[in-house]
């Protein structure tokens, strides 16, 4: 059974809890994984590919012909 920080039916934070808790692990494992493995399997489309390294903060973002590091600011919970 799974368990939820903040029910679903309250509006707003019973949803925004299960995006927060996603985005991290999400976060965890694609800089475990590392840009290079993880554009390797990546099955999507480069923009899927660039907005997943928006997502997980700091990856190296794709460009047309240039890998470039940028670094997004950190949101403390």
């Amino acid at each position: 059974m799974p368990i939820d920080l903040i029910p679903d039916f309250i509006p707003v934070l019973g949803y925004a809890d299960d995006a927060i808790i996603v985005t991290i692990a999400l976060r965890r494992v694609a800089r475990r994984m590392g840009i290079d493995e993880l554009r390797r399997l990546w099955p999507g489309t480069e923009d899927g590919f660039a907005a997943l390294c928006r997502l997980t903060g700091g990856l190296a973002i794709p460009t047309k012909a240039v890998v470039r590091r940028v670094t997004l600011p950190r949101w403390s919970l």
